[in-house]
This record gives structure tokens, sequence and C-alpha cells, in this order.
């Protein structure tokens, strides 16, 4: 297997081409002003093998096949260090293939202590994200919300793609429980390549992933993703969540 470090680890197997687009979570609009690393392998150290060129939020390079990790950091003069989140994918890369990456990143949380993204293909063209808290189940599509408002949307996509974005403004005690359901009927769940990112804030705020085909429990239209349990994220299996 490929192990991160560097180029010389790369077979040159051919070449393709990795297009990437990196959107705010909150509104779906083009990240102008992140600035492009890849690295050889799986994890960001190493040797750099390119700096891609980006222009108006988005950017094109060609590579040898390979696996490579992509580091995408927020750096606009007098901005503060971090507006937005970086951006780390990793990524493998066929001979002839063209990679098309549709990022999404969340700005701080300022007023939110938690937030959750999900971006996916086109197809499916709606996934609808699901909160099950201790106190309501929030659940956009079916317009079931919090009374307390401690669950915010902060956008909603059903139009393939996302970002599709909640906020917890406040966390409470007691579990939470995040699911996906597909609400269309185009395409499927499995194949659909969705992805949930978790950002939780405070001075020890983390970065989460989960992965439709690595992470959770998928069953048929259901993917059970993550619960939080006295501020612990963790990934959801058959024994602490159970599918729809």
């Amino acid at each position: 297997p490929i192990q991160s470090g560097t180029i010389g680890q790369i077979k040159p197997q051919g070449r393709g081409w990795i297009s990437v687009m990196a959107v705010a979570a909150k509104t779906g609009a083009v990240v102008r002003g992140m600035y492009w690393k890849v690295y050889a392998g799986f994890k960001p150290e190493g040797e750099v093998v390119a700096v891609p060129k980006v222009h108006a939020g988005r950017w094109r390079h060609q590579l040898e096949a390979g696996t490579y990790t992509l580091v995408g950091t927020y750096n606009v003069k007098g901005e503060r260090e971090l507006k937005f989140y970086p951006i780390i994918e990793t990524v493998t890369l066929e001979p002839q293939e063209t990679k098309n990456l549709y990022l999404a990143t969340s700005g701080e949380l300022v007023h939110a202590a938690v937030r959750i993204v999900m971006v996916w293909k086109s197809k499916p063209s709606d996934l609808d994200g699901i909160l099950k808290t201790p106190n309501c189940d929030y659940n956009f599509q079916r317009q079931v919300q919090c009374r307390d408002n401690s669950v915010r949307l902060d956008k909603d996509d059903d139009r393939g793609r996302g970002p599709e974005t909640l906020s917890i403004m406040r966390l409470g005690n007691g579990l939470y429980r995040y699911k996906v359901h597909q609400a269309s009927f185009d395409g499927n769940l499995w194949d659909s390549d969705a992805r949930v990112h978790v950002y939780t804030a405070g001075a020890k705020g983390k970065q989460f992933e989960f992965r439709v085909r690595e992470n959770g429990v998928v069953k048929g239209k259901w993917w059970s993703v993550f619960s939080i349990n006295n501020n612990v994220v963790q990934e959801c299996t058959s024994l602490n969540c159970n599918p729809e």
C-alpha cells in the first residue's frame, strides 16, 4: 500500500486531474481566499507535490495516479486566522481519471456550539439531516423543529451536492443522534459519496469527518452517522445507534 511520505512513493501509472471547489457551509457560496497544498500519501506531512493556482475559489491540477492529501487553509490579509476552518481531504486518483471534489468548510463558531455539514454528489438530489436531541427531533423536511430554538437549519439543499447544514446553538446534557435520510427517488444513498463534517466550538474545538461507505450504519435510505453524549462525539454502530 502507498504510505504517506515523499513523491518517490507515488507509482507513475499515468496521470489524472483533480478539480476542487470549496464552499461555505452556511451559504453554499464559493470560498475565496483558500490557499491549497497537495501532499503525497494519506497524511498532510512530508513533501508538498503541488501548490495549485486558485481562480475564483476553484482549482484544477494534473497529477500522477496515486493517493494524495489536499489541504486548504484560509489566508486573506486582514482577516482573522480562523475565518474558515481548514479543509483536509484524502483522495486516490486513477490513471486518466478526473476527480471532481465539492468540499465545504465552516466559518468560526461564534454563536453555535456545534455545526454539522453534509455534502454529497449530484444524486440523490435530496438528502436530509435529522437530529434527535434530548428534548426534540429536528426534521426540517417534516417541519418538525425544536421549540427551544436550540437547533437551527443554516442551509437546506434539495438539488444535490449540498451543503446541508445544521447548527446546535446550545449543547445540553443528554444524548444527541444525527442520521441522514434519502428523501428523493433518484440515485441511492450508498453511492452518494455523502460526507458529514462536525465542528465543535471553543478553545479545544475539534473537527470530525464521517463517510457513508466507511462510517456509521447504512440501511436502505437511512444512514445513522454519529452521536454526541456528554460533549463526546462518537461514530454510530449497530449497538449504539439504531437505523430507521
